[in-house]
């Protein structure tokens, strides 16, 4: 083979691992985004199918309970079994989550639904292990931060996307539409991804146990997790509760105005390189510290001037959003020690 062939070759190669990457990080932001597109839609969740705001508030617990879950119990699985296969499995069984969420008729069906959707929603978590094999080891961490990256704006676009979508087809079609994209996504994936050989000869339940292990003999992921466990409640609670105050009297909003205020967090996610370069220098606990008090100061600005002033809603949101980015910081870097 001449140079130029090898070179040709070579580029190919690189051209196709870089598709890879991409087509991967879409499955991961779209599958994530699964997990949120209900915190806009609550209102007209209840009204549609007549249901109490307690009742229906209960929802995004639910979901966030099967994410829980599911990554407790399936993300094991990646280092068992054939990575490809199981990525396209879940895919799939999401996909028919979502059609069922799409069709409930009542409360019953609407919470085991939206469980179920939680629960396969872990497709991300099986995709990052798949991306770091398949990039080369001098880009990989670029790759993955790219990739946690396309995460945090999904998650933030998922209820902006669902607040439009749910104000004028109606928030059944939003969970029609994203059933479809992620048939398409395991077609992709399936004709596209190479196959990954499984990483361990643990069975499941020794993987389990690893886990297990592993909380008891490291003191700093313990924090971390209760840490990112706090930042998502207190996240998740402001946002559940955001759509019935929006459209109280004192606001008169609908969830279309709802989701976008997703898009206030959007300054959140273009200070990760800042919070990656500060953590570096000056280690995650302190910016975990920074990230405290001003989560504190944003709900005791929603408390004074939440109820009557829409500036009183927008800093808390933009503060906690900016807590959650440097709480997952904190918890990459305890990846490391």
């Amino acid at each position: 083979m001449s140079s130029k062939e090898h070179a040709a070759t070579t580029d190919s190669n690189s051209l196709t691992q870089r598709s890879t990457v991409l087509t991967l990080a879409i499955a991961c932001g779209l599958a994530v985004a699964n997990v949120y597109y209900n915190q806009p839609l609550l209102a007209d969740m209840g009204r549609s199918l007549n249901i109490s705001v307690q009742q229906v508030g209960f929802i995004p617990t639910l979901t966030q309970t099967g994410y829980a879950v599911g990554l407790l119990l399936l993300v094991p699985l990646g280092d068992m079994m054939e990575r490809r296969w199981l990525i396209v499995t879940m895919l799939v069984l999401l996909a028919c989550a979502l059609v069922v969420e799409a069709t409930v008729p009542n409360l019953v069906w609407l919470s085991v639904s939206s469980f179920v959707v939680g629960f396969c929603s872990i497709v991300a978590h099986l995709v990052i292990p798949l991306v770091a094999h398949l990039t080369h080891p001098s880009e990989r961490g670029k790759v993955i931060g790219t990739l946690l990256s396309g995460m945090i704006l999904s998650v933030l676009l998922a209820r902006s996307v669902s607040g439009i979508i749910g104000e004028y087809l109606g928030w059944r079609a939003v969970y029609g539409i994203s059933a479809g994209m992620m048939l398409v996504l395991a077609l992709v994936i399936q004709g596209r991804i190479p196959q990954s050989k499984p990483s361990s000869t643990l069975s499941y339940q020794q993987l389990m146990q690893s886990l297990v292990q592993l909380v008891r003999e490291q003191p700093v992921l313990r924090e971390a997790a209760l840490n990112v466990a706090l930042v998502f409640a207190a996240f998740n609670a402001m946002w559940v509760t955001l759509v019935f105050l929006l459209e109280s009297p004192a606001y008169n909003y609908d969830s279309r105005v709802a989701g976008l205020f997703g898009l206030v967090g959007l300054i959140g996610v273009f200070t990760t390189p800042i919070v990656g370069r500060v953590a570096d220098k000056r280690g995650p606990r302190m910016l975990v510290g920074i990230a405290v008090v001003l989560s504190l100061s944003a709900f005791v600005i929603l408390w004074i001037a939440g109820g009557t002033h829409l500036i009183g809603l927008i800093e808390p949101i933009w503060d906690l959003v900016y807590r959650e980015i440097k709480s997952i910081f904190y918890y990459l870097c305890t990846q490391a020690v």
